[in-house]
């Protein structure tokens, strides 16, 4: 069995929008990917102002509901900050 492969967008998505999905798809079918994990940051370290994560969370839930390709990864959002990508790739891994 091959295992899959899955990309990992992360970002705060806020809000997420249609060139979010379009980026995900054209990475998706150009790297062959299984599936894309949307996985928003919980607390940006270098963004203030952002909305709640849970508001991003529900958002980016709302925008990747009709592609089957697509899914939320919450690791990011569930662990305490600061939220850098390089602990988050340490944790994915």
């Amino acid at each position: 069995m091959n295992p899959q492969r899955i990309g990992v967008y992360g970002g705060t998505f806020d809000p997420p929008h249609i060139g979010h999905l379009v980026i995900a798809d054209q990475a998706r079918a150009q790297l062959n990917l299984d599936k894309v994990w949307f996985t928003p940051v919980g607390q940006p370290p270098h963004k203030s102002g952002s909305s709640p994560a849970h508001h991003r969370v529900a958002m980016t839930r709302l925008a990747i509901a009709s592609n089957s390709s697509f899914d939320i990864c919450l690791l990011d959002v569930e662990r305490p900050p600061p939220h850098y990508t390089v602990d988050l790739f340490e944790l994915l891994h």
